[in-house]
């Protein structure tokens, strides 16, 4: 039945390209998971992901498997992707038609996208989902979720989901990947991105959103981008020794 489908009666997205033409970029994903993509004049530039995983401080990862154990943390590391993927599947879905089936849907699924996907109601006017973007300057390559008006205010729009609560101290680099989101974005096209908004459906409670403007992480990123550079350069001068 519908109802079961989107608990709401069915809603239209306006969708708008605002003239800009988005390109192709060949992507290069290593067994590691270490993303490249490749630029139309030929660069090689790391996905935002990547650099920021290389970056990141996994101390608490460490604790949290030694407590767990690494076969069970791989086990919840496994299905946390795997459910991801279908909820940005599900909220893509919701976006491009106003209804989404979740029928087929596992029960955690099905929860947290009922319970979260109200939030996405706020969304509109939206520019591009899941698109290739680069920028020269940033030397950073990546494909953001969504860019469109949050609330009446042009954004560029994460789907994250987690297993427990979120505090906006914990995904710090879920603001700096939306940043360097914005900045490519606005670097290719020239539209200036001024929030950032990442929305995260929790398994057993609501959806949270968080809003920041975007120039509060700008200076931060481009730390984490030059901490990035100069662990390459170490490590291709450890390889060439």
């Amino acid at each position: 039945m519908i109802g079961q489908q989107i608990m709401r009666a069915p809603k239209t997205f306006t969708h708008d390209a605002r003239g800009c033409l988005f390109l192709d970029l060949e992507r290069i994903t290593q067994p590691n998971g270490v993303r490249h993509y490749i630029t139309p004049e030929g660069n090689k530039y790391p996905s935002v992901t990547t650099m920021l995983s290389a970056t990141a401080d996994h101390a608490f990862l460490k604790i949290w498997k030694e407590t767990v154990g690494d076969e069970q943390a791989e086990k919840i590391k496994n299905y946390s992707a795997r459910r991801g993927n279908v909820i940005h599947s599900l909220f893509h879905e919701y976006l491009d038609h106003g209804f989404v089936d979740i029928t087929k849907s596992m029960p955690d699924v099905r929860q947290m996208v009922r319970d979260s996907i109200a939030i996405l109601d706020d969304i509109n006017n939206i520019v591009v989902q899941e698109k290739p973007l680069y920028s020269d300057e940033l030397r950073l390559a990546g494909s953001p979720d969504c860019i469109g008006e949050y609330k009446g205010i042009l954004s560029n729009i994460d789907f994250k989901n987690a297993r427990n609560y979120r505090s906006s101290l914990q995904i710090r680099d879920y603001f700096l990947q939306c940043t360097a989101y914005a900045l490519m974005f606005e670097h290719l096209y020239h539209f200036h991105i001024p929030q950032i908004v990442v929305i995260i459906a929790v398994e057993n409670g609501s959806g949270q959103v968080f809003v920041e403007p975007t120039y509060k992480y700008v200076s931060e990123l481009h730390q984490r981008i030059e901490a990035y550079e100069t662990l390459q350069k170490e490590q291709q001068q450890v390889g060439m020794g």
